[in-house]
């Protein structure tokens, strides 16, 4: 509309005003707004400034009047142009008229220059003013609902997704310091556009992050392509879509020790000014606490669900994720296996190596079951040396596959311990609900029973329980 009145108030049949990128030398200019006549031809929306009239002008800083034939208008069509500068900043208001300038037209020109300078200055303000409150509310937002997420990834997701909202950063990510095995991990990582970035683990001192946790400092970078030092921003092995030019890290304190740290970036250089610091200092001050009770309360929690020697689930998790899949089978009939596994002649190993002997005995087994289950699968202790795996989905035949290829793997992986060779293998009772069990509380004792079948003959081997008479008979025909 502004636009429209100056094209009016000048007498032209075009006005159009451009920005020029920013930087001290900037190389092209777009195309803003524009005002027309109808049937007047759109300009490309982006232009080099290379020799072209806006460079003139915008060097200058005065109103220039191009006739056609000097140069290459930038409305082709026109047979002159005013061009006059307009602190937008770094614009140019572009009139342009079939045949000549009209009397009055260059005055008029420069006050419409002086009121879009005005409008521009404007609405910046307004563009300041609603991303501020914008923050502001995403702050109040942080510190109402942040203390009652007790789950650490959803906290993280949440946190990065607020420093986002708030600092007008591309990318964020929430990472826990390193723990006793001296590596910190990223919980999440969140991008405005796009593909998060992959971020995985990190160690003292090997990326910025690191370095931040470790002093429990913020550090903050305007240009990471001109840092002399090319260290990783969150972890060695970390990939990107687009790398990030400028970044901020502010460390979580608690009692005086950084619990982990958050990291915003963006592709552009010099994005993270004293407002977006500001604003992640006061994010960060409201997260350590919230951070340290989630943390806390899944510890808690995996201590009572998991197996403190193994880490595998333990037998109060795989009853309860039993007692689900019996559920799923008898409202909806989806089938699953059950495989219980013995390490073969434990008790030899103890009584010949030590207890700690058989620990590792144990941890290498949990190990192979973990690396040979999928997602959906549930590999669990449930005793001394006694495991089980849970296998939604999967009937008696498949069942026994896995059960093979975890019984030939613990036989092929052999466990050191202080310079012996310990050799182990494991036993193993397969079955299937309902090609074996009629009833989902049958398939564990089955699976029991083809597991002490297997011990009986001779040890090192899978077995797997007997179908029922109808699912054979089926399967026959």
């Amino acid at each position: 509309a502004a636009l429209e009145l100056v094209r009016r108030a000048t007498d032209a049949h075009e006005a159009a005003l451009w920005q020029a990128g920013g930087g001290a030398e900037p190389a092209s200019a777009r195309l803003l707004a524009r005002a027309a006549s109808p049937g007047v031809v759109v300009p490309e929306p982006e232009v080099a400034l290379e020799g072209h009239p806006f460079r003139l002008t915008l060097d200058e800083q005065v109103p220039q009047r191009w006739e056609r034939g000097r140069k290459l208008l930038p409305s082709p069509w026109a047979a002159e142009m005013l061009l006059v500068p307009v602190d937008a900043p770094a614009g140019v208001l572009a009139l342009a008229y079939p045949g000549i300038v009209p009397p009055g037209a260059e005055s008029a020109s420069v006050r419409a220059a002086e009121h879009l300078a005005a409008l521009a200055v404007l609405l910046r303000t307004r563009a300041v003013a609603g991303r501020e409150e914008g923050a502001m509310k995403a702050l109040v937002d942080a510190a109402r609902t942040l203390p009652g997420e007790l789950d650490p990834e959803h906290f993280a997701a949440h946190l990065s997704a607020t420093v986002l909202r708030t600092t007008g950063a591309a990318g964020a990510a929430v990472a826990l310091a390193p723990d006793d095995t001296g590596k910190g991990r990223v919980l999440h990582a969140s991008v405005a556009d796009g593909r998060p970035p992959r971020l995985r683990e990190y160690g003292e001192g090997d990326s910025r992050l690191a370095l931040a946790v470790k002093h429990g400092v913020e550090l903050a970078w305007d240009d990471l392509l001109r840092e002399p030092e090319r260290l990783a921003l969150c972890t060695p092995d970390e990939e990107w879509d687009v790398a990030p030019r400028s970044a901020a890290v502010q460390p979580l304190l608690a009692d005086g020790r950084a619990l982990g740290a958050v990291v915003a970036w963006h592709p552009e250089p010099g994005r993270f000014g004293e407002r977006e610091r500001e604003f992640l200092r006061l994010l960060c001050s409201l997260a350590p606490l919230p951070l340290r009770s989630a943390s806390r309360y899944v510890a808690v929690e995996q201590k009572a669900t998991t197996d403190s020697l193994t880490g595998l689930p333990n037998r109060r998790t795989f009853e309860q994720k039993l007692a689900a899949a019996a559920s799923r089978f008898d409202r909806y009939a989806r089938p699953f296996s059950l495989v219980m596994l013995d390490v073969d002649h434990f008790k030899q190993v103890n009584d010949a190596w030590g207890h700690p002997a058989g620990d590792r005995v144990l941890q290498e087994v949990a190990a192979v079951l973990r690396e040979g289950v999928r997602d959906l699968d549930l590999a669990a202790r449930v005793g001394g040396e006694e495991f089980v795996l849970l296998l939604p989905e999967t009937g008696l035949q498949a069942a026994a596959e896995v059960a093979e290829r975890i019984r030939r793997t613990v036989e092929g992986r052999p466990v050191a311990w202080e310079g012996r060779t310990l050799a182990v293998t494991v036993s193993l009772g397969v079955a299937a609900c309902p090609e074996c069990a009629a009833a989902p509380n049958e398939a564990l004792k089955l699976a029991d029973e083809a597991l002490y079948r297997a011990k009986g003959s001779g040890r090192n081997r899978v077995t797997l329980a007997p179908k029922l008479a109808r699912a054979a008979s089926i399967e026959d025909t």
